[in-house]
């Protein structure tokens, strides 16, 4: 009897000795369990800004402006470029606001931004200033400019045109003669032949611009004059020319470049070559071919 009480309290003591080793051991610091192996398989998501969205660089080319208008600047180049909605008009000399108007004849400096070719902000001059970027960087963002063939894809019909207002920007190269302080017009049919209808700007030694706006679908005959018929432009040969015809088609801006050789009164010891002027009695006197 005596010998099974102490083989049961020798069972006890052992079994209070693996208790006590087991608490010594987890107050030491227990070796912890080891995470599933798919939470290394998957990595964490990227932060929102750890891929910033492209922006683009800025492109600096400082030029004369002939106008602004509609969302497209355009230089004396006679190209024109897409202003951005929130383009800033600042100051070239400081940065700051600016009492210049953006138009014919003020110098400006327009930054580009790289991704989108569009004009992001216009600092202004009364004097020429120094460009960062050649016009060949800048070309490529030049808004798309009508050529003097028609559209194989327009309707020729009314009924292909959307009459929308298009921007046509006019630029003619005048004769050598032409004085420099002489004023050049366009005269249309539309205007009832008025041989100061539309004053042109002039842009150099030799040539004269301006910009309108017209409906797509606009159908007018047009001559380019000094302020009178007798004035007006005349042919290679010296003689009375056509009057030129425009079709405004569907685009943002059409361009159309023209040439006068002669004016009718370049030569003062030269006889009036019989130019015949309208008037209430024969508004239309070039036998213009019919309307389409």
């Amino acid at each position: 009897m005596r010998n099974r009480s102490r083989l049961a309290y020798a069972v006890v003591a052992a079994l209070a000795l693996i208790v006590a080793a087991g608490r010594t051991h987890a107050d030491a610091g227990a070796v912890p369990t080891p995470e599933p192996l798919s939470s290394y398989l998957t990595p964490p998501p990227l932060s929102a800004t750890a891929t910033p969205k492209p922006t683009g660089a800025l492109i600096r080319y400082a030029g004369r402006l002939l106008d602004v208008r509609r969302g497209f600047v355009f230089f004396t180049t006679g190209d024109g470029f897409r202003l951005d909605p929130d383009a800033k008009t600042v100051d070239a000399a400081n940065g700051g606001p600016t009492k210049l108007q953006a138009s014919t004849g003020t110098y400006a400096r327009a930054t580009f931004d790289e991704s989108s070719g569009d004009v992001v902000e216009l600092a202004l001059s009364p004097n020429p200033l120094p460009s960062e970027a050649s016009y060949e960087q800048i070309a490529r963002f030049a808004v798309v400019l009508s050529t003097p063939y028609p559209n194989p894809d327009l309707n020729s019909s009314k009924e292909g045109f959307n009459g929308e207002p298009v921007l046509v920007v006019f630029t003619v190269e005048v004769p050598p003669k032409t004085q420099f302080g002489d004023s050049v017009y366009l005269a249309t049919d539309v205007s009832g032949w008025s041989a100061t209808a539309i004053k042109m700007d002039r842009v150099d030694a030799l040539h004269y611009r301006v910009s309108r706006d017209f409906n797509s679908g606009t159908h007018f005959f047009y001559r380019y004059t000094r302020g009178s018929w007798s004035s007006a432009e005349r042919g290679q040969d010296g003689l009375e020319v056509k009057p030129r015809e425009l079709l405004v088609r569907n685009l943002d801006v059409q361009r159309v470049n023209n040439v006068v050789y002669h004016w009718g009164d370049e030569n003062q010891f030269q006889p009036d070559l019989g130019q015949p002027v309208p008037t209430p009695y024969n508004p239309v006197p070039f036998n213009l071919p019919p309307r389409k």
